[in-house]
């Protein structure tokens, strides 16, 4: 079996690899969330550092069902920022607010082109507030297109 083109979780590692391209998130965990339990690695990454990021692994649609290589005109990426306020504005804490940490993942996302994709635009809501009764958080939330090929 092989993909030709670009795949969900080539999509999901290539934005988690551009995030940790940039030393501003160099103190902040960055999770992809195939890799592992992701609710124990955002519980042990908020635990250490009072902040984390979770790139979650893309959704997709396709409005052209009649072609043989499926496109996928509307590939969702959601990028969540967690934080434990009271750990993370502690002195041992990032001291990033997420929703700082928030609107600059969208401003280095915006636009950037994952292999073989369309580059990355805005999706309302852009940015949101998560609601979790624990921890804070914001989503930032973007689209791409692909297409790929698979054979047997």
């Amino acid at each position: 079996m092989s993909f030709t083109g670009t795949t969900l979780l080539e999509i999901q590692q290539a934005i988690t690899d551009r995030l940790k391209t940039y030393t501003y998130f160099e103190d902040i965990p960055i999770i992809n969330d195939v890799l592992g339990d992701p609710v124990t690695m955002v519980d042990t990454a908020v635990g250490q550092a009072g902040l984390c990021v979770v790139v979650e692994t893309p959704v997709a649609n396709s409005s052209n069902g009649n072609i043989p290589n499926p496109y996928l005109d509307d590939i969702e990426v959601v990028i969540t920022v967690w934080e434990n306020v009271v750990l993370n504005r502690a002195t041992t804490g990032t001291q990033k607010k997420f929703l700082d940490v928030a609107q600059i993942i969208l401003a280095v996302l915006l636009q950037f082109s994952p292999t073989l994709c369309k580059p990355l635009t805005p999706r309302n809501p852009t940015l949101s507030l998560t609601n979790d009764p624990i921890l804070t958080g914001a989503q930032v939330k973007l689209t791409t297109g692909a297409t790929y090929k698979w054979s047997p």
